[in-house]
């Protein structure tokens, strides 16, 4: 798992198939040491967790969703 930012690798860390992502997205955007601090997270649907959701709520870092299913995200639009 690597912490990317505007295609600059900050942060990795190795986790085994079987871990969840959303478990380890925190700590690698809290535990960066490089010069460039992200206001801001996108995961997909791996990274979603309530826990992630209130940290990064009380920090004042915006966490965004990336929807996976452009078939859903058609139907939203079309019923507004």
């Amino acid at each position: 798992m690597t912490l990317v930012s505007n295609h600059v690798p900050l942060a990795t860390v190795v986790i085994s198939p079987n871990e969840y992502e959303g478990h380890f997205a925190f700590d690698l955007l809290y535990n960066n040491t490089s010069e460039i601090q992200p206001k801001s997270l996108a995961t997909d649907n791996h990274g979603v967790n309530n826990v992630n959701f209130a940290i990064l709520d009380i920090l004042v870092i915006n966490f965004h969703h990336v929807m996976q299913n452009s078939k859903l995200f058609e139907v939203i639009l079309e019923d507004e």
